[in-house]
């Protein structure tokens, strides 16, 4: 079983709020072409990143003002939210797979 699986703050009594797809958010609303409808190139560039703050500051914004967490299934969402509120640059990530 992965580290902290059951220790997750999501699986407690706390209220967390997500996002609502960034990558149709992007192809549809924004008309950004995305290879593979991929996002995470976008945090490569200046414009992409102003794009993922144009996406990701709302959900923020009203998870601050409630007073919950936010969760974002999204790793570039995740790094990048982490940084719009202010948390320290370096986060890693553990994929775990099977076999």
């Amino acid at each position: 079983m992965p580290r902290y699986r059951s220790g997750l703050p999501q699986l407690g009594e706390s209220i967390f709020l997500t996002d609502g797809g960034l990558e149709t958010w992007l192809v549809f609303i924004e008309g950004v072409d995305l290879p593979c409808f991929a996002a995470f190139p976008l945090v490569a560039t200046d414009e992409g990143r102003a794009r993922l703050v144009k996406y990701f500051t709302p959900f923020l914004n009203t998870a601050r003002e409630r007073g919950v967490g936010f969760i974002s299934a999204e790793a570039s969402g995740i790094v990048f939210a982490a940084r719009v509120c202010g948390l320290p640059a370096a986060i890693s990530f553990t994929v775990e797979t099977d076999g």
